[in-house]
């Protein structure tokens, strides 16, 4: 699909998945520049983790901090005609950094309020991370 930007008032409706990504790469470049954390995370989760706060909190504690990582978040992927939401594509740039660097990332989208996405969040917990040290809501 080639991108083209739609704008509505001020505000782009389309993402570019490679801008996306190298938005991220440059955040973590960032974070793995500055002194890790004194006190690495061993289990961080992130409620919000596809952009600003949540996105940032989750680069720091794997990148700076070492820990695993789980981020929910509610996105759209492409259909037809129409790209993904920019958090889609920051995700999916997010778990490929993490896993080449050998970190523990899983990602969920979809509602976090919802029972069925509760559930797949309890069950990645149980299966791949454990206990929490932290709890982000973005």
């Amino acid at each position: 699909m080639i991108v083209k930007p739609r704008i509505r008032g001020f505000i782009c409706t389309t993402a570019h998945p490679q801008g996306c990504a190298a938005s991220v790469h440059e955040q973590i470049d960032y974070v793995q520049s500055q002194p890790k954390l004194d006190k690495p995370l061993k289990n961080v989760m992130v409620l919000g983790c596809s952009g600003g706060f949540g996105l940032a909190s989750r680069i720091n504690a794997a990148f700076s901090g070492g820990a695993a990582t789980l981020g929910v978040s509610f996105e759209r992927e492409a259909s037809g005609n129409r790209t993904a939401t920019a958090g889609f594509y920051n995700n999916i740039a997010f778990d490929e950094a993490a896993r080449a660097a050998g970190l523990t990332a899983h990602t969920i989208d979809g509602d976090a309020f919802s029972d069925e996405i509760k559930a797949q969040v309890i069950a990645t917990l149980k299966e791949h991370m454990g206990p929490l040290d932290l709890l982000v809501y973005s």
